[in-house]
């Protein structure tokens, strides 16, 4: 959850930048566009030649690779989530998952009076 939180974030304060600035020559596809090719892609997000040095350089460094895996993570999230959403209904409806939620809502409250 924390990576979803974290893309979403960073993706809403791009998207609240361009609108901030919106006229009708604006879109926001170019954002997108930019968090994919990030994985091939130097600090500024250009992309470089798949065997230069510079993009084997850039695919060994770890926070790049892991802002493209967000991502991935966030983008796999939205395309599945009227499937969650229909299991989570799904499971609404079960006894025993009801029971568990409580559960788990009262430990977390225990927790957090005791903070």
């Amino acid at each position: 959850m924390s990576t979803l939180l974290a893309c979403n974030k960073s993706l809403l304060e791009q998207l609240d930048a361009r609108v901030a600035k919106w006229n009708c020559d604006s879109v926001v596809g170019d954002i997108f566009v930019e968090r994919v090719r990030k994985r091939a892609g130097d600090a500024r997000g250009r992309s470089r030649a798949p065997y230069s040095r510079q993009h084997r350089m850039v695919k060994a460094r770890g926070p790049r690779r892991a802002q493209s895996k967000s991502f991935e993570v966030y983008t796999s999230f939205v395309n599945n989530f009227d499937r969650a959403m229909a299991y989570v209904r799904k499971l609404n409806t079960s006894e025993a998952f009801q029971k568990f939620v409580a559960v788990r809502h009262h430990e977390r409250a225990s927790q957090s009076r005791q903070v």
